[in-house]
C-alpha cells in the first residue's frame, strides 16, 4: 500500500494531495506515513516540510543519500551537499575487493554516496574537488565506473596518462582479486594475464566468483594465465 501510494502521489491534484496530507497528519506517525507525506511534499515542492519529516525519523532510519538526491533534483545544491556528507547507519553501499571480507566500511567505499557527491560538486562548479574525490574513491575500491567518470572529465591530452596511472595503481592494489576483477571487467586482458602470472602461487580456488569468469575471459588469448586459474579452482575442488 505504501509503495502504491507513493507511486500515485505525482498523479494527483493539489486539492487531493492537501486532503491526503491532512488525513495522514492526524494518524499515528510511522515510517510508511512519513514516506507518503514526504512524497506529497516533493510533489508540492515544499521541501522544507520534506526535510522536517525526514528529521522526525529515528537516526538509524534516516537516509541521507535519498534526501540528497531529492534536494539535488530540486536544485538545492548546498543542502544536497550537506546531506550527502552526513553519516548514517543504513545506506552504506560497500564496494570492496573480492576476498577482502574484513575491509572496514569507510566513506570512500560508499560508492553510491561518493558518485552523488561528485555530481553535486560538479553542479556547484567545484570540478577539482569532484575529480579529487573520484580518484580517491577509485584508489580505495578499483570501482571501474568511478575511473570512467574521472577520465571522462579530464582534458583530452592527459586522459591516456591518467589511465596508465590508474592501471599501475590497480596492479599494485593490496588485493590481487580486486585487481583481477578490475582488469577483466575494464577490459584489459593483457594486464589481467600478467597479474595472474605474477601471482601464480597465490590464487585460491575458493574465490571462484572472481576466478571462473577471469579464466573464461583469458582462455582464448592468454591460455597460460587461464590454466593457472583453472588449476587453482581444481585444486580447491580436490582439496
Amino acid at each position: 500500500a505504501r509503495q502504491m501510494a507513493v507511486a500515485v502521489v505525482p498523479l494527483l491534484s493539489d486539492p487531493v494531495l492537501d486532503g491526503w496530507d491532512q488525513a495522514l497528519a492526524r494518524q499515528e506517525e510511522n515510517d510508511s506515513i512519513l514516506a507518503v507525506r514526504q512524497a506529497i511534499a516533493v510533489a508540492r515542492q515544499t521541501l522544507d516540510l520534506y526535510l522536517e519529516l525526514e528529521q522526525r525519523r529515528p537516526t538509524w532510519q534516516q537516509n541521507p543519500v535519498r534526501v540528497a538526491e531529492t534536494l539535488f533534483a530540486a536544485g538545492r545544491l548546498d543542502d544536497a551537499l550537506a546531506w550527502v556528507r552526513r553519516e548514517d547507519g543504513t545506506s552504506r553501499c560497500r564496494v570492496v575487493a573480492v576476498g577482502e571480507d574484513s575491509l572496514p566500511s569507510g566513506r570512500l567505499h560508499d560508492v553510491e554516496r561518493i558518485a552523488l557527491e561528485t555530481r553535486i560538486l560538479d553542479a556547484r562548479n567545484e570540478r577539482a574537488a569532484a575529480q579529487t574525490l573520484r580518484w580517491e574513491c577509485f584508489a580505495a575500491t578499483l570501482h571501474p565506473q568511478m575511473l570512467r567518470d574521472y577520465l571522462r572529465k579530464l582534458e583530452d591530452f592527459i586522459e591516456y596518462e591518467e589511465q596508465e596511472r590508474a592501471f599501475a595503481l590497480a596492479e599494485d592494489f593490496r588485493n590481487p582479486y580486486g585487481a583481477l576483477d578490475f582488469f577483466i571487467g575494464w577490459p584489459h586482458l593483457d594486464r589481467a594475464a600478467a597479474l595472474v602470472r605474477s601471482h601464480r602461487a597465490d590464487w585460491d580456488g575458493r574465490h571462484y566468483s572472481c576466478l571462473v569468469p577471469a579464466a573464461e575471459a583469458l582462455a582464448e588469448a592468454h591460455p597460460m594465465a587461464a590454466t593457472i586459474l583453472y588449476r587453482a579452482l581444481l585444486a580447491d575442488i580436490l582439496a
